[in-house]
């Protein structure tokens, strides 16, 4: 039967090896170029994933991560893919918003130029223009085909000019990646590893937590009264754990906000007018800490305002993409279930003006064999904020990195 999660644990009931023969998932396959099968070649790594020694070599390294956050006693079948490793480098940005750090060991004041006059990226490093990764999603999913459940947890690089207390230019990212999955399981996975980390911290950090909430109360006496939050810090933990999270699509979303009353009387810096607009973080706000009072999950987003790799609905105007929103942070998780249909996969690139020739990698996991596959992005330093109840973010994190400020 298809595989369902049990709330509760972080990593939610999935079986050890999920099998190609579950009702409704079903596994596409295409023969693999003559030579291709567990091809150990450097120039060609994404093809291991197919040989049995690429599956069975990372788990002896998984049993060295004993205190990773999407692996418990519970179940304990979950592999690292990127493991404490440096972040990676990445040409393609996985979001599609183009904010990158370029990675380069040219020399600034004498850049090597091509006969047309454009910086010659085949002198630097790599041989070719090369940027910080957004993601390791795009990596993991080749994982996900081997290994059937992975995750990623390191540092990432997004290069928005943003200075708002939810922002930072390098953070921590875990990245879960589910074979046989779809958005359905994916929302309880996200829903149930939330609920767990937050439950973990109310049994064993209770001491911290009288201190936070003790410190965010003297903080809320200088606010306004009517911006004061009308939780305690554990009050709105518990909160969490005791209440199933509202799921609605963004259409639905789009309805409440347009006909809500700070909408009607202007009180929106971003006035929503029509469907298709990219909601904001007031908006975000509105919906979690006015209107339903509790975390919410939206699902079924304009496909214009998405990924490429998100798989598209029926309608073909929405996509399977779902984001998790907290009250005072906005959006803490953002994921979807990925466009498995090769045909599909490559209409939406074109649509979005991605150079198919640097992608065949990605094609390829789609053109010879795939399979229904879910997953998403937890920002970690979110999270340890909304359980903190640090106003800023740069707070929790040692070292914080952020426009204008790299001094460590």
């Amino acid at each position: 039967s298809a595989p369902r999660f049990a709330l509760g644990s972080p990593i939610l009931g999935f079986r050890r090896r999920l099998i190609a023969r579950s009702p409704g998932r079903p596994m596409t396959t295409a023969p693999f170029p003559s030579g291709a099968t567990g091809d150990r070649s450097s120039r060609r790594p994404h093809r291991r994933w197919v040989a049995r020694w690429m599956a069975v070599a990372p788990r002896p390294r998984a049993r060295r991560c004993p205190t990773s956050p999407c692996r418990s006693r519970r179940c304990p079948s979950w592999t690292p893919a990127r493991p404490r490793r440096h972040p990676a480098e990445a040409r393609l940005e996985a979001e599609g918003a183009g904010e990158m750090f370029r990675v380069t060991t040219l020399p600034m004041d004498k850049l090597p130029k091509t006969e047309d006059g454009q910086i010659d990226f085949k002198k630097d490093f790599f041989g070719k223009s090369t940027n910080l990764t957004v993601s390791g999603q795009l990596e993991a999913e080749l994982a996900a085909l081997a290994l059937s459940q992975v995750y990623t947890f390191g540092p990432t690089f997004r290069a928005e000019n943003s200075n708002t207390s939810r922002h930072l230019a390098e953070f921590w990212m875990i990245e879960p990646e589910v074979a046989f999955a779809d958005l359905n399981d994916n929302m309880d996975l996200a829903e149930g590893l939330l609920k767990y980390c937050i439950g973990q911290v109310i049994e064993h950090c209770a001491e911290d937590l009288e201190f936070l909430e003790s410190r965010l109360l003297d903080e809320e006496k200088q606010k306004p009264q009517n911006e004061r939050s009308e939780m305690s810090l554990r009050e709105k933990l518990q909160f969490c754990l005791n209440n199933d999270f509202q799921r609605l699509t963004y259409t639905e979303a789009i309805d409440i906000l347009k006909n809500s009353t700070p909408n009607k009387k202007g009180k929106f810096n971003y006035p929503i007018e029509a469907w298709g607009a990219d909601l904001q973080s007031e908006h975000e706000r509105y919906l979690v800490e006015k209107h339903f009072g509790k975390p919410v999950i939206l699902t079924d987003y304009p496909k214009a305002i998405k990924a490429f790799y998100m798989r598209v609905n029926d309608d073909n105007n929405t996509v399977r993409a779902m984001d998790i929103l907290f009250p005072g942070i906005g959006e803490i998780v953002g994921g979807s279930q990925r466009e498995e249909r090769l045909d599909v996969l490559m209409g939406r690139m074109q649509e979005m003006h991605i150079p198919l020739e640097e992608m065949e990698w990605f094609l390829d996991t789609r053109r010879f064999g795939t399979c229904p596959h879910a997953g998403f992005g937890l920002g970690f330093e979110r999270l340890v904020q909304f359980v903190t109840g640090m106003s800023n973010i740069r707070d929790v994190i040692p070292f914080p990195r952020f426009p204008g400020s790299a001094e460590f």
